[in-house]
């Protein structure tokens, strides 16, 4: 007894495996190569712009003078402009500031 293959069935079986194993597989390593020079450069600079940002205050007791510093929080500096440096940063590490832009942080 002969068994006749139908090669639509087939062939549709076999695109739905290359597309959910084979295309996920080579996605990365595509975009790496056509993205080498960005990803290096992200690599070296932006490694080296990370920053810890702290805040300093100082507390004058009754009989003491203190100075406290905040956990700290991540940002990244994206412009200097002399020796004024400007750094990105989530909202709540500065939202308790009364005047922010004179605040030194």
């Amino acid at each position: 007894m002969k068994f006749k293959v139908n090669k639509i069935p087939l062939a549709i079986l076999m695109f739905i495996l290359f597309i959910t194993i084979i295309v996920p597989l080579i996605k990365p390593i595509v975009n790496q190569s056509m993205n080498r020079s960005f990803i290096e450069k992200a690599r070296s600079e932006a490694v080296s712009a990370n920053i810890k940002i702290i805040q300093l205050k100082n507390h004058t007791g009754y009989n003491s003078v203190s100075t406290s510093v905040s956990a700290g929080a991540s940002g990244v500096i994206f412009r200097k402009e002399g020796n004024m440096y400007f750094a990105l940063t989530a909202l709540h590490v500065v939202t308790e500031e009364k005047d922010v832009d004179k605040t030194q942080i």
